[in-house]
């Protein structure tokens, strides 16, 4: 399967100095959705006897499991020509998108779970008893248990994103050495693709490709190493 991984310039050559993706530290803290910044949170049992240090630290647990967000293929063309795509995630297409293989992912330890977004027409909401909420031991295996409807689901608006995340506790990075298979920047002109031809074009594994707006629509061109 193929994956998208759009970024801008600066976080392109970390990853490329280093062959590998961080997962982020915090979703709440980083992710653009307000709605998983501040999760819908239904308490059944006791509800009244739930305080609001009882659900700080059940954020804070949740704050533990890190993620790296990637885009699939569209039906209609490939996910790293998504003009959307490019304006949101790839500093306003002046940075780069990374194809990549999933099957050559290579984990840092630990474990990972990896799914496709589904995308729902509700607010996407956590139902909790109230003991379990109070009890911090009981978090992890609440969240081993609900993973799919904590991480893995978002309201219908993202949808165009079209998401594949992987998320862990203990993984902190993805090795992509031997996943890299192409590198996209948006304008053969910008900066932004004589930086990348520079450093990429020593790699032979690598194909460097070109991803800009023909006719209203995204179009793909090869673009010589040298």
């Amino acid at each position: 399967m193929k994956l998208y991984h759009f970024t801008n310039l600066d976080s392109f050559l970390k990853i490329w100095r280093h062959q590998n993706i961080l997962f982020s530290t915090s979703h709440k803290r980083t992710n653009n959705d307000i709605l998983e910044k501040q999760k819908y949170i239904t308490i059944t049992g006791d509800a009244i006897s739930v305080n609001r240090r009882h659900i700080d630290v059940f954020w804070e647990s949740l704050d533990n499991y890190k993620q790296i967000s990637l885009t699939m293929d569209y039906k209609d063309c490939r996910g790293s020509l998504s003009p959307m795509m490019w304006g949101q995630y790839a500093d306003n297409a002046n940075g780069v998108c990374i194809e990549l293989d999933y099957d050559k992912f290579i984990y840092s330890g630990g474990k990972i779970w990896a799914n496709k977004i589904v995308y729902k027409k509700q607010h996407p909401q956590v139902t909790i008893d109230a003991e379990t909420i109070k009890d911090s031991s009981a978090h992890d295996e609440f969240i081993i248990k609900n993973r799919n409807a904590i991480f893995f689901k978002k309201h219908k608006h993202w949808s165009n994103e079209n998401e594949f995340r992987l998320v862990s506790k203990d993984c902190t990075y993805v090795d992509i050495s031997k996943a890299i298979v192409a590198i996209y920047v948006f304008s053969q002109k910008s900066h932004t693709a004589y930086v990348v031809r520079k450093i990429v074009s020593d790699d032979k594994k690598v194909n460097y490709l070109l991803a800009i707006p023909q006719e209203g629509n995204m179009s793909l061109f090869s673009v010589p190493f040298k």
